[in-house]
């Protein structure tokens, strides 16, 4: 009976499977882990939530929406400005047409004293004038920083929820690689024990020597597992014949 026959008929017990690819998912995100070689890559996925859906298709759309109010509202040119200076001018006309009316009934509108009236009304509404534009101004510059920081705002946070998301991405990379690992050090443990177990098996049959495999060995004639003893066999057939 050879060695084989006595240790090479049953299997290597398998350990668990490798792992090769690991994936998580959640109502708003599938992670996914791979290994190629030396390689383990892991993706991020959204899976279009209601909330993903329409901070994609709002973001954009509150920047432009930003935009449009800064032109609006553009330092020196708003809309504003413009329509508070038309709604003081208008009131300047009438106020103006008004006086000079009523110094004409008086039959005063060509006297100094009517040229003083009405350059005196006209001062007072270009000082109305100016204030209103240095108002403007500063509201217009005002309302544009707030939009400015708004906007930066929007960026920031958009810019926040990505690099959140990245790092989401990362530490599950961390954390899949790391089971990818262990489980490979788990089958090279395994596979290192298993041999060093029949090493000391062929080892232990080796240190037997001649005591196993000679003469009254286990392995030898006569032995358990050994051809049959001759000189035993011939004795056994006299004494059966003299019976």
């Amino acid at each position: 009976m050879s060695l084989s026959k006595i240790f090479g008929g049953r299997k290597r017990p398998q350990g668990p499977p490798l792992i090769k690819n690991i994936s998580a998912s959640t109502d708003a995100f599938r992670l996914a882990g791979g290994q190629s070689g030396d390689t383990f890559s892991t993706t991020l996925t959204a899976l279009g939530t209601p909330v993903q859906s329409a901070f994609a298709t709002r973001f954009p759309r509150q920047l432009s929406n930003l935009d449009t109010l800064r032109r609006i509202l553009t330092p020196g040119f708003s809309d504003l400005r413009r329509q508070r200076l038309t709604a003081l001018r208008d009131k300047e006309r009438v106020a103006i047409g008004n006086l000079a009316e009523n110094l004409a009934r008086r039959r005063v509108l060509g006297s100094s004293f009517a040229q003083d009236a009405l350059a005196r009304a006209e001062a007072e509404f270009g000082r109305q004038e100016s204030a209103v534009q240095g108002e403007s101004f500063l509201a217009e510059l005002a309302t544009n920083l707030e939009l400015i920081d708004r906007e930066a705002k929007l960026i920031a946070d958009s810019l926040n929820r990505e690099i959140s998301q990245l790092g989401v991405a990362a530490q599950s990379a961390l954390g899949f690689s790391q089971v990818v690992a262990n489980n490979a050090r788990f089958q090279q443990e395994r596979a290192a024990k298993e041999a060093a177990a029949r090493g000391s098996l062929f080892g232990n049959l080796l240190g037997l020597g001649l005591g196993a495999f000679g003469a009254g060995g286990i392995f030898g004639v006569g032995g358990r597992f050994g051809p049959p003893d001759p000189l035993r066999q011939a004795v056994a057939g006299v004494l059966s014949r003299g019976a």
